[in-house]
């Protein structure tokens, strides 16, 4: 699953304050060069940027199940405007 956040900003870069799989249960398990080490149950969040787009790329987990794919951002030009999404995701064998 890939998802492309786009559009937060008319004059900037988007600028996700956190991706997170619910699962994880707080582990950090997003990366942009390097996977990590520690355990990742609910699959791993692999960022990108470039030419003003930050593309997300989930790794979901060899295990079956559903999973919450949850991304927070902030609009902070002059209000503290928060969003978050979920995608929900469901892996089969």
């Amino acid at each position: 699953m890939k998802a492309t956040i786009n559009g937060l900003c008319s004059t900037c870069a988007p600028t996700i304050n956190e991706w997170t799989v619910t699962e994880n249960n707080g582990s950090t398990c997003q990366w942009f060069d390097t996977l990590p080490i520690e355990p990742c149950p609910g699959g791993t969040i692999e960022e990108t940027t470039g030419g003003g787009f930050l593309t997300v790329t989930y790794h979901a987990p060899n295990t079956s199940g559903t999973y919450h794919v949850v991304a927070e951002w902030c609009l902070c030009f002059g209000s503290a405007t928060k969003k978050d999404g979920t995608a929900v995701v469901t892996v089969s064998p």
